[in-house]
């Protein structure tokens, strides 16, 4: 009896894990892809990206010595490669659309979308919109928020060193 109740706790143990395991798995191949497309995206400008990161279905890469940042998003119905020249740029922000839901519980702000806004210098004339984040497209955030804070500081300190 003591092994059947040890089988049978293992069994149920491992069916609790596995899920996790595969998509821990299937998160790193999707990370494995994103990372070969802006690899991709730099090679066709013969750059090398230095320091890259993914988050959901997109990934944001940076090759110091050229001074270019490069997007990469994936999805089931598009696929999205920019790059941009660092020294066509003045900064780098965050654009937060949101809008306020209200509800018997209260007023709450819901996201709407969130893309990285590439400002260029005065005699420039570009305008670069990163999207990270649609409602229509997903409508559940996975750290959207803080990446976009993180990524266009970094690419702000980059400007900053560059100056």
């Amino acid at each position: 009896m003591d092994t059947g109740t040890t089988i049978i706790g293992a069994a149920f143990v491992a069916m609790l894990i596995l899920p996790f395991i595969l998509m821990g798995g299937n998160t790193k191949k999707k990370n494995k892809k994103l990372g070969q497309g802006l690899k991709e995206i730099a090679n066709n400008q013969n750059c090398k990206i230095t320091h890259f990161q993914c988050c959901g279905d997109f990934a944001i890469g940076l090759d110091e010595l050229s001074h270019l940042a490069f997007f990469y998003k994936k999805t089931a119905n598009k696929e999205v490669s920019k790059f941009v020249n660092l020294a066509d740029i003045k900064e780098s922000k965050v654009i937060n659309t949101s809008r306020t839901v209200k509800s018997a519980n209260g007023d709450y702000k819901t996201l709407d979308r969130l893309e990285i806004a590439v400002v260029p210098n005065p005699q420039k004339d570009l305008n670069l919109l990163w999207e990270l984040y649609n409602v229509e497209d997903n409508m559940q955030q996975r750290g959207e928020v803080p990446f976009a804070s993180l990524w266009s500081g970094l690419i702000n300190e980059h400007l900053a060193q560059k100056k």
